[in-house]
């Protein structure tokens, strides 16, 4: 069962997904990923391709974070079924 503090919590998150930036952050989150990804076949060192995964990671982050978030909540509102 969700706390009120985690509902509260998912309920936020559910009001900036449903607005039209949150969608232009994700599309322009995905086409850095893939510019990431671009350049990292041409990255001149190791370093900068680490640098590289490592943003686009992070970016991958937020852009799966409504799915994240859903399913969390998904699973914290499901009863306890561990002695079934």
């Amino acid at each position: 069962m969700l706390t009120h503090e985690q509902k509260e919590y998912y309920d936020q998150l559910d009001e900036v997904f449903a607005l039209p930036g949150w969608k232009k952050i994700v599309e322009e989150a995905t086409a850095t990923i893939y510019q990431n990804q671009a350049d990292a076949l041409e990255a001149p060192s190791w370093d900068m391709l680490n640098v590289l995964r490592g943003k686009s990671l992070a970016l991958a982050e937020l852009t799966n974070l409504e799915a994240t978030s859903i399913t969390q909540r998904q699973m914290l509102e499901e009863p306890d079924n561990a002695d079934l």
